[in-house]
């Protein structure tokens, strides 16, 4: 995060997101991530940190791009993700 804030991930097997490098806090910063699966259906481990819309990560689309925005306020102890678009062909 210290050099970029949108991300794009093209999942072809299964993968583990490791967010790094804040900005210390309590300056906030946001940033994108567009995920996409040409027919892999891989999985996402997510980092606990992550506190999600309705408290669940959400399903991420098999075969097509999703978009999940997240932010942080505190230095990266805590981000809070949303998925802002799913489904995108």
């Amino acid at each position: 995060l210290e050099t970029a804030n949108n991300f794009r991930i093209n999942r072809t097997a299964n993968i583990t997101i490791n967010i790094i490098n804040p900005p210390s806090g309590p300056r906030s910063i946001g940033f994108t991530l567009v995920m996409e699966d040409g027919g892999s259906g891989a999985s996402v481990t997510w980092p606990s940190n992550i506190e999600w819309a309705n408290g669940v990560a959400p399903v991420l689309t098999a075969s097509g791009k999703d978009i999940l925005v997240f932010y942080t306020y505190d230095g990266g102890t805590t981000y809070y993700g949303f998925l802002s678009a799913n489904n995108l062909n």
